[in-house]
């Protein structure tokens, strides 16, 4: 699958937190298709099919969790699989149950900033947590993501058209 790019309206922007919160969310969604490929190579699974981790969300087969190639350690709970890299100790939670693997969290996007070296600048420019929250409803009031949860637990999404315009 092609790795995403920053479309050009992000280079437009005027605020650079919002220029890299995005950055990252595109970060995190090349990371998700990148473990979650690694996961469906390594069992066997089709990812185009109706619900391609049916053998690995019962407990009973012990195929919940386990240990990928590249030190990548994973685990189902809920809608999603947490993998956590146990050579770099980078962090991610990947929504399952979405549709698409691309679906944010704001709790586990700001690990994954948090635990990713390669987003040191961007989590510079973001700040702590409270200035993340803003700069999250402020991306979802200008549209340039959209909640595809519910009130009580929103789950986002980036909207590519917008960013791709």
């Amino acid at each position: 699958m092609a790795k995403k790019q920053a479309g050009e309206i992000i280079f437009k922007m005027t605020d650079p937190a919002k220029a890299a919160l995005i950055r990252t969310i595109i970060a995190f969604e090349n990371a998700a298709q990148d473990v979650i490929q690694l996961l469906a190579e390594a069992h066997g699974l089709d990812l185009a099919s109706k619900q391609p981790f049916g053998k690995l969300l019962t407990r009973g087969n012990n195929l919940w969790k386990g240990v990928l190639p590249g030190g990548w350690a994973y685990q189902f709970h809920g809608g999603s699989c947490s993998f956590e890299n146990n050579i770099t100790g980078q962090f991610l939670d990947v929504a399952i149950n979405k549709g698409s693997y691309n679906a944010i969290d704001d709790y586990f996007l700001y690990r994954f900033i948090e635990t990713t070296k390669t987003l040191e600048q961007e989590l510079n420019a973001i700040g702590d947590r409270h200035n993340f929250s803003k700069l999250m409803a402020q991306l979802e009031n200008e549209t340039f993501i959209t909640n595809i949860g519910d009130g009580f637990f929103p789950v986002r999404i980036l909207n590519h058209a917008l960013l791709n315009r």
